[in-house]
């Protein structure tokens, strides 16, 4: 069975209603919805990130946040359990953990399958590959880059099954523009890394300093950085067209 377009938007709108009132799905909307992500991966994810990432959730929630103080405060606690209540009836059990949100937004944009399990690829693309996904957060005061952290022999060899690393620039939840760029490109940067951490490790280890794995490589690029080595931008949010046609 296909659903239309109509009622993905009306399941949306009954969801947003209920996020506005800060109560919990009704029981025929849980079912609704419940029913409708049993049917395809990418738009179970559709219909939460659309709900998240719409224009009505952010001035619903702005609307509640004009003055911080305590009911503000509680405002949010509400919104942030109303969106994990809403991941958790499509099976995505840990929406917030080293905010997988984004990754959840992106493989909705890319039409990816996200992989809600904690460990193990990003996502998959709709020839089933393996994909890896990272987001620099534009509104951080720090500036950013794309990193790759603890990177460790299992970590390689999972990486090593990776076609596509994805790269997004971000604020907050809202993707901005995303480039994607070979898993083979990025890989040698990531061995090095290793290499060099490795070679530091059997230092402390013939110094009888006890350091029995090796997982301190760490590797960042920039968004320039990657753009050099051939990444390719594959989504740009229609804010970002219609700012550079105001510009043009």
């Amino acid at each position: 069975m296909i659903y239309s377009k109509e009622f993905i938007e009306e399941v949306q709108f009954e969801a947003l209603v209920a996020l506005e009132e800060c109560t919990k799905l009704p029981s025929d909307l849980h079912n609704k919805v419940e029913h409708y992500c049993s049917m395809m991966d990418y738009r179970r994810i559709q219909v939460l990130s659309n709900i998240i990432a719409s224009t009505s959730f952010t001035d619903l929630f702005l609307e509640h946040t004009k003055n911080i103080g305590v009911d503000t405060v509680d405002s949010i606690r509400l919104y942030i359990t109303a969106a994990q209540d809403l991941a958790t009836n499509v099976g995505i059990d840990n929406l917030f953990y080293n905010e997988q949100y984004v990754e959840v937004i992106m493989a909705s944009i890319l039409k990816h399958e996200y992989n809600p399990k904690t460990r193990g690829d990003d996502a998959f693309d709709v020839d089933k590959n393996p994909t890896e996904y990272k987001s620099i957060n534009m509104t951080s005061k720090s500036g950013g880059s794309f990193q790759f952290h603890w990177i460790s022999r299992d970590k390689l060899a999972s990486y090593e099954r990776v076609k596509d690393v994805y790269f997004s620039l971000r604020e907050g939840a809202n993707i901005k523009g995303i480039w994607s760029l070979p898993m083979s490109v990025i890989f040698p940067y990531l061995v090095t890394e290793y290499n060099k951490a490795e070679m530091k490790r059997g230092i402390m280890v013939s110094n009888g300093i006890e350091k029995e794995k090796n997982i301190d490589a760490h590797k960042s690029f920039s968004l320039s950085k990657i753009i050099k080595l051939g990444a390719k931008k594959v989504y740009e949010s229609e804010e970002q067209e219609l700012s550079k046609k105001s510009r043009a």
